[in-house]
Order: structure tokens, then C-alpha cells, then sequence
């Protein structure tokens, strides 16, 4: 079976793709599937820039509103939602129009996600404890503390000093 076409209308916030995407769906009866990050939260309604109801009364919307704030949500489930969307517009014969902002997002449904292992639930763990116990700014330091110790020592290793700039052999006279 051979992919299905699709419009695809990207850029910034506030340049207009929801308007032209809601033209395209209706001068060509297709429906529109959202690109954006922070549209799939429900509840995020300011700020985001989701189409309004009489928008989405024009033409219908998918990959909008799909998960609460608090649940984990990544490009990883949004090129299944919106894979899963496109499939069901265009059994119906109808046209699929992705509309949206996020590059991340467009870019994996169209060409796919790269090979990457799972997220490991333990390090998760012990940095959401991290984060408990010192708050998340001792964490985010903390993070960056070991970075730091990491390059000095790759540094020291390689003649460097953190600048990158070459060591100067010390003389005593």
C-alpha cells in the first residue's frame, strides 16, 4: 500500500496555519491533523493557540486535546496518534492536512522516528527523587555540577583546560 498524500502547513505561532488549514479542508473536504506540542493537553486553551469552535466546526480536528496535562506525552505517541488519524481520514477518502508548529512533530510522522532505546523507569525514579529531596533546581545544579566535573576531567585528559584552550607547561625560576 502506498503512503498516503498529505498537506502539510508549518510555521510559528500566530502566522496564520490554522486559517489556511481550515481553507484547504474545506476547498478540498480533508480534516485537519495538529502538529503541535502543547495543543494534545487538554485544558491548555490560552496560550496555545488551539483552534477555536468555530474553527473546528468548519473542519474536524484530530490530535487535539488527547491527553491531560499531567500524563507523559511524546513525539513517540504523537506520530502514533496522528499515524492512526491520517490512516482513518484516508479510508474515508478523505484528505489529511497537518497543521502545526512543532518540527519535531512533522518531521517524525513524515520521515519517521530514528532507532532509540526505551526510557529506563529508573533513572526517571532517582531523578524524580532528586528533585523531591532537594528540589528541582538543587537537582538541575546538581546535573550540571557533574557535567562540569565531567569535562574538566576530559580536559585534564587531553591537555585541555575548560576553555579548550591548550595548557601552558609551568616554568619556576
Amino acid at each position: 500500500m502506498s503512503r498516503p498524500r498529505i498537506v502539510c502547513v508549518v510555521g510559528p505561532t500566530a502566522s496564520g496555519k490554522t486559517e489556511i488549514g481550515v481553507a484547504i479542508a474545506e476547498a478540498v473536504g480533508g480534516e485537519i491533523v495538529s502538529a503541535d506540542s502543547r495543543q494534545v493537553y487538554r485544558g491548555f486553551d490560552i496560550g496555545t493557540a488551539k483552534p477555536s469552535a468555530a474553527e473546528r466546526a468548519r473542519a474536524r480536528h484530530h490530535c487535539v486535546d488527547l491527553v491531560e496535562p499531567d500524563d507523559t506525552f511524546d513525539v513517540a505517541r504523537f506520530r502514533a496518534a496522528a499515524a492512526a488519524a491520517i490512516a482513518d481520514i484516508t479510508r474515508r477518502g478523505r484528505a489529511a492536512i497537518v497543521v502545526g508548529g512543532t518540527g519535531l512533530y512533522v518531521r517524525a510522522l513524515l520521515g519517521g522516528l530514528c532507532p532509540a532505546p526505551p526510557r529506563v523507569p529508573a533513572v526517571r525514579a532517582v531523578l524524580a527523587q532528586l528533585a523531591h529531596v532537594d528540589g528541582a533546581p538543587t537537582s538541575c545544579a546538581a546535573c550540571v555540577r557533574s557535567k562540569s566535573r565531567s569535562r574538566r576531567a576530559a580536559g585534564s585528559r587531553s591537555g585541555k583546560t575548560r576553555t579548550g584552550s591548550a595548557r601552558r607547561p609551568t616554568t619556576r625560576s
